[in-house]
């Protein structure tokens, strides 16, 4: 199961994801590549020298803002994406968000 945690404040966004969905086999799970690909957008949007760590089984991202518009753009799509696919499958991802949703609070 791919465990997703999520803080989201005024001042930071943190993304933390360990694990692996199980869908299927490795190199075949769908849900795995759609996480995947959602931090790796995420990852290549953060301003060099911010806490950004991404490999198997891995992802680490915690920024602050540069600029509040584009963080509550980008970061508010990451967090739909994850919380759609947690939707569609339950039994393969779990989210936990924590403190105030949004920029603006």
């Amino acid at each position: 199961m791919l465990n997703i945690q999520i803080e989201w404040s005024k001042e930071k966004f943190e993304l933390n994801v360990v694990g692996h969905a199980g869908y299927a086999e490795h190199g075949k799970d769908i849900v795995c590549a759609a996480v995947s690909v959602i931090v790796g957008m995420l990852a290549n949007e953060i301003d060099p020298g911010q806490q950004v760590e991404v490999k198997s089984g891995l992802a680490m991202i915690h920024t602050a803002y540069r600029s509040k518009l584009r963080a509550n753009i980008v970061f508010g799509m990451v967090v739909d994406a994850l919380l759609a696919l947690e939707e569609q499958y339950p039994e393969y991802i779990k989210i936990l968000i924590s403190k105030t949703m949004g920029v603006w609070g």
